[in-house]
Parts: structure tokens; C-alpha cells; sequence
């Protein structure tokens, strides 16, 4: 047992004395961390608290019997290595343990020799576990690392050029009209690169890391009507009309700046499809635990066939009616993804010609259930 590592954490649950005893002196020989409990329930709520690797545990005890107790520690942690030691070492139970989870099966009475060997494969087990873990976040971490390269490569270039026309377009050149429009234009369309850029960059993030959101208890209000203020230059330039149907404040836990993104791209899809002199609609209301956040607009309305498709990356709608707004088809998975990590759902409903609403459901504490799945 000389390779195997010595920090592993083991616990051992049995309510036989005599069994802790020799499990705790046999492998207190090779391992630092060996801890020992006569019941399930003090068990489990240790290896709530506490980093664990490998767990025997016999399966006829009080108060919590084996079978509960596996459930619960695999519920926890799928990665925890867990053996069975039992006298009642039939088929039926072994079958049962190892469907929850069970690596192996030591019935009782067992010799020491017996109780190592099962340990060193539960070790070698969680070793190979543990570097697979370590592999996959090395993984993250170089793919995360080329995502910043590349973004920095593409951003470098495209920031050089915008100053040259910046400089072009604000120089005093005496640059004819007609040439003076291609620059703005040329530099109207760097913007969107850059934008499409920024926005990838987030979404292979959001796919490869997952979402770090800082959930604090926010205003959303606040928040809405910071994102419409911001869009009121746009807002007035096509004449719409902005109503708002929502209480003073509503307290919800979410991350600020992912909530601030979801309404700023919902906003920013009003405007840009909607009819000049239409209509923004925005409700906030209470649905039991669950905010409720709708956007409605007057605009183009969007074809039954293209909704499916709304949240598949850089998918945008081609037609007359479109082919002059500028997008990345980016916002709406960003959206999605967000409103997933807040365990919400969001739904749209459109019609053409007569407009789009979005709606949005997320739980006002931050926890594990979904209106979809209810």
C-alpha cells in the first residue's frame, strides 16, 4: 500500500464497536484521516461539513440504515467512493448497493488482509478520480486562456483601425462627403464585430466555466428603469412609447449585472424591431414564489416556424424586414443562459406584424427548482 496516498479522508459507519475498533486501527496504519460512527445520521452530517473520499458503511444500523445513508452521501457527492460491509451480504443486497452507487462489497466477518485490499482499489478508485477532475479543470483552464487569446488578437486589430478612422472621421481633412459616409460606416461596422466578439467570448465562457453570478438581494425596478433610460436616445429617435406596469420596487436574489444584461438585451430587441411610433409594454408581477418580468412590443412580430430557433447561437431572422437591423445572434443565448443559471424559463409568443413578448420566471430566492419542471 506503500503508493497509495496517505491524506485520504475515510469515514467508517457501523454500530458494531468492535467493527469501528478494527476498521479504525487497521487503516489508521496507512491513512492520517480515518474517523468513525456508530450511526447514519451523525455520519451523513459530517460528510455534509467536511471533505470526504471513501466511506464504509455497514447497511443494519439505527436510526438511518446503509441504504438511506448511500443514497443520500451519492445525492451529495457522486464521486465519494463507498463500500458496503454487512453481514447480510446477499445478492439482493448487494444488487441494491451497487445500483445506488456502491464500488464494493466486503461482507462481514472479513479479515484484514480483506479490509486493505478493499481499500486500496476504493483508493486507486478515488486517485483516478481525483486526477480526472484535476484534467478536466486543467482543460477549462487552457481553453478558457485560449478564448482570452483569441478575443485579444481580434480585438487588438480592430481597435487599431477604429482609431485610424476615428482620426479620419474627426481630423480636419477636408474629407469629401461620400468618403466621410464610408468611414462612419466602416467604423458603424467595426462596432459590431467588436460587439460579436465580446458577446462569443461570454457565451464560450458561460459553456465552458458555467456562471460565477454574485446572487445579492436586488431591486430589479431599479434596474429596468436604469436599462430604459439608457435606450431613451433610441427610444425617442422611432417615437415609441414606453408603459410600465410594475410595483415601486420588487426584491429579487440575482446577480445585478447578468439581470441588467437580460432586460438591456430585451430593451434593445424592442427598439430595433419594433414599428417607428409603436409600443414597449413592461409588467413585473409576483407568480407565487417567482418574479415575472414581460416585455412586449408592437414591432415585426416573428414567423411561429423561427421561434424553436430564437436561442441557438448566431441564428438571426433574414428578410426584408430584418435585413437592415444590425444583431450577432448572441443576445438571446446569453438570455437563455443566464435565466437558466437563476433556475427560471423564459418564453416567447409572437405574431407578425403585431409584435413579440418575452416572458421571464425566476425564483426571488435563488434555489434549485424550476417552473419547468413543476
Amino acid at each position: 500500500m506503500e503508493n497509495i496516498i496517505k491524506n485520504l479522508n475515510i469515514v467508517v459507519v457501523d454500530d458494531d464497536p468492535a467493527i469501528r475498533h478494527v476498521c479504525y486501527s487497521i487503516l489508521k496504519k496507512n491513512f492520517v484521516n480515518v474517523i468513525t460512527f456508530d450511526n447514519g445520521l451523525d455520519a451523513l452530517s459530517h460528510i455534509k461539513e467536511n471533505y470526504t473520499d471513501i466511506v464504509l458503511v455497514d447497511l443494519k444500523m439505527p436510526k438511518m440504515d446503509g441504504h438511506e445513508l448511500i443514497g443520500k452521501i451519492t445525492e451529495l457527492d457522486k464521486d465519494i467512493v463507498i463500500i458496503v460491509i454487512t453481514a447480510y451480504a446477499s445478492i439482493e443486497n448487494a444488487i441494491e448497493a451497487m445500483q445506488k452507487g456502491v464500488s464494493d462489497f466486503l461482507p462481514k466477518p472479513f479479515t484484514p488482509d480483506e479490509l486493505r485490499l478493499a481499500i486500496k482499489k476504493a483508493a486507486d478508485k478515488r486517485e483516478l478520480i481525483i486526477q480526472k477532475a484535476k484534467a478536466l479543470k486543467e482543460k477549462r483552464e487552457m481553453e478558457e486562456n485560449y478564448l482570452s487569446f483569441v478575443s485579444h488578437q481580434l480585438k487588438s486589430p480592430l481597435f487599431a483601425a477604429q482609431q485610424l478612422l476615428y482620426l479620419l472621421e474627426e481630423g480636419d481633412y477636408n474629407i469629401e462627403a461620400d468618403v466621410l459616409s464610408i468611414i462612419k460606416r466602416a467604423n458603424k461596422r467595426i462596432n459590431e464585430a467588436t460587439k460579436l466578439v465580446n458577446e462569443w467570448l461570454l457565451v464560450s465562457r458561460l459553456e465552458k466555466s458555467g456562471f460565477s453570478g454574485n446572487f445579492t438581494e436586488t431591486d430589479v425596478i431599479g434596474l429596468i428603469n436604469s436599462e430604459i433610460e439608457r435606450y431613451n436616445e433610441q427610444i425617442q429617435a422611432k417615437d415609441i412609447k414606453v408603459y410600465k406596469e410594475m410595483p415601486e420596487y420588487f426584491n429579487v436574489e440575482t446577480d445585478p449585472s447578468a439581470f441588467s444584461m437580460v432586460i438591456s438585451n430585451l430593451i434593445s430587441n424592442a427598439i430595433k424591431y419594433n414599428k417607428k411610433g409603436g409600443k414597449i409594454f413592461i409588467r413585473v408581477n409576483e407568480i407565487g414564489e417567482y418574479l415575472k418580468l414581460e416585455i412586449e412590443d408592437t414591432g415585426i412580430g416573428i414567423d411561429k416556424e423561427y421561434i424553436p430557433r430564437l436561442f441557438s447561437k448566431f441564428f438571426r431572422i433574414r428578410n426584408e424586414k430584418t435585413k437592415n437591423i444590425e444583431g450577432t445572434g448572441l443576445g438571446l443565448v446569453i438570455i437563455k443562459k443566464i435565466v437558466d443559471e437563476h433556475n427560471g424559463s423564459i418564453e416567447v409568443e409572437s405574431e407578425e406584424d403585431k409584435g413579440t413578448k418575452f416572458t421571464i420566471l425566476i425564483p426571488q430566492r435563488h434555489h434549485k427548482s424550476n417552473p419547468n419542471n413543476n
